[in-house]
Formats: structure tokens, sequence, C-alpha cells
């Protein structure tokens, strides 16, 4: 019988030959039952299924390992994704190479590394831009320069670190304090050489001097008639250029007195600023300047007290003075 003994054609099977295989994918069918015969990578009752994954050759009755790969389910080659190479696909791209078998080259810069997959540039400390071609902007800092710098009052962010590089005057992890008092300069290490309570300038060391000073160091006093913020006010004295040298108050000269000096002491008065009580009696001028007296009518000594003109009798006082003259006369007189 044909197709018991002469083997049906290609396609066909059992008595006759009269039956079509329906074997898949290059299946061969037995010529007696059908059963289909499949290919290495395929299985099933009609070669429909391609092996599962991991799995090849004949009947998908080998392992295979390719890692984050495909494997050819007829010969359990491995096709690596982008970015791996090797018989397992367990090797990354080389620095520098990147995609398909590894087959492209990274551009990135400045140590930035080059994304095995698709070639992306992860930059470094410092640095960003597609290519990590820039350095980070001013207030930025660290890996591709996402993160915020913290300095303050003008200091600098170093843009791989973040550390603060503080401006003469400043000191701190975020440049946040002053310089105490006394110091100044870079990290605030030099002593202010400052007199006569004088403050420091903490960025330059320069002297602010209190009023009534002047000098790079505030060590002199304003010069006569002067005074104030840096000596710069003139002292209003009448008859004296001698003011105080912080608040310009007038020192009157002795025998004045006044805001401005420009009132003569009063009557009873003398000295500075007219303080002093004058000390000359029966009538005398006291000098304003120095309390002197000035005696009149033949007074004098220090507060002219002594001396002074003759004194007049009164008429009992006469009368007697007369008697005893009388007295005085020669007994002979009144004999005769």
């Amino acid at each position: 019988m044909v197709g018991l003994f002469l083997g049906c054609p290609k396609g066909t099977y059992g008595p006759h030959c009269r039956k079509a295989c329906q074997c898949l994918n290059g299946g061969h069918c037995d010529t007696v039952t059908g059963a289909c015969d499949c290919l290495p990578g395929f299985i099933g009752a009609d070669c429909g299924k391609t092996c599962p994954e991991h799995h090849y050759g004949k009947d998908c009755a080998l392992f295979c390992s390719c890692g984050e790969g495909r494997c050819d389910s007829v010969m359990g080659k491995c096709y690596c994704p982008p970015g791996r190479i090797g018989p397992n696909c367990l090797q990354l791209c080389p620095q520098g190479r990147y995609g398909p078998q590894c087959q492209l080259k990274c551009l990135c810069k400045n140590g930035g590394i080059c994304d095995p997959v698709n070639g992306t540039c992860i930059c470094g400390l410092g640095w960003t831009g597609r290519y990590c071609e820039k350095e980070c902007a001013l207030g930025k800092y660290g890996s591709d320069c996402q993160l915020d710098c913290a300095c303050q009052n003008n200091g600098t962010c170093n843009r791989f670190t973040g550390c603060c590089q503080c401006t003469e005057g400043y000191y701190g992890h975020s440049c946040n304090y002053t310089c105490s008092s006394g110091f100044y300069g870079l990290n605030c290490r030099y002593p202010c050489n400052c007199k006569n309570g004088a403050t420091c300038l903490p960025a330059t060391g320069l002297c602010v001097c209190a009023p009534g000073f002047q000098g790079v160091h505030c060590e002199k006093g304003c010069p006569a008639g002067m005074f104030g913020d840096k000596c710069k006010h003139h002292c209003e004295c009448a008859g004296s250029t001698w003011c105080d040298p912080v608040t310009g108050k007038c020192f009157c000269p002795p025998g004045t007195t006044g805001d401005r000096c420009d009132l003569e002491c009063g009557p009873g008065k003398y000295g500075p600023n007219c303080s002093q009580r004058c000390q000359c009696a029966n009538k005398s001028q006291c000098d304003v300047r120095n309390g002197k007296c000035t005696c009149l009518y033949k007074w004098m000594g220090p507060s002219c007290k002594e001396g002074g003109p003759p004194k007049l009798l009164s008429h009992e006082e006469h009368t007697q003075e007369k008697g005893n003259t009388f007295s005085r006369l020669p007994q002979q007189e009144h004999l005769d």
C-alpha cells in the first residue's frame, strides 16, 4: 500500500497518504501517524511553540545562560542587549564605549561616566552639561552640580565639595559669623591695632575712630579748635578755641560763661565759667578773671578790709577832745 511501505510524499501521511501533516516551523511529519518531529528550538504537537526562556535545542531540552541577553532557541547563542558583551552577556561595556555590542564611542568629558546602554553622561563633582563640559554655576556644587551652596556674606563655594571660602571679615562653615571684636581679615586671624576705644573694620582692619580722635590707629586727639567725628567740626567758643574734643562743649576761660563763653561774669562772680564768689569788701572791684580785689577809698588788704578813709569824730567826742586840750595848758596862765 502506498504510504504504508513506500512512504508518503512530504506533507502527507496515513493510509494512501491522504492526510495532510499539521507540523509548523519545518517540523517533520511521521508518514504513518502524522506525529510531528520538531526542529531544534520548537516544541508542541504541531511544533508551533518556540522554546521557553533560557532553553534551546532539540525539544528545548538544553539550558542556556545569557544573563540579561536573549538566547537563540536553536543554537543557544546569546544575543546581548546594548551595554553588554561576552559569551553570557555578563560584562558591561568597557569605559569609553556603549551601545549594541559596545560599538559606539562615549563623548563624556572631565571624568564623566558614560552610560553603557545609551551613552548618557553621568557627570562627576563640579561638572554638568550634556557631555560634562560645563563647570558648576555660582551657588551650585557636587555631582552634575545638583546641590545648592550654603555660603553667606559673599563667600565662595567650592564646586566640588561645597565648602565655603569666606571673604575677609567672616568665618564659619557658612561664613555666617563676623570677626570677633579685635580681629579682622581672612579667617579673622589678624589682630586689630586701634586705640582709644576705636573699632576695627572686620574686612580691612581699618580703624573707625571714636569722636575726639584721629590718625591711622586713632592715636591722636583732635587739635585745638576741632572736635567730634574725625575731628572735622570747629569749636564755636567766643574768645577761645578750646572745647571738648568729643562733644564740642566750650571750656570757658576765666571771667566768661555761657554755651559759647560769650557772657562776662556777673557782679560778685569770677573765674572759670564764673563759678567762684568774689571776696572783695567795701565796694571794691573784683577782677572777673582771677578774683583780685581793686580797693577804693584808702582800703587795703587782699579783701580790701583793712585801713580806709580818716574816721570823723562825733559832737561828744569833739567836746571831750577840746576839754582835754584846755586841761593841758600851763597853770601860771591862770595865776595872772
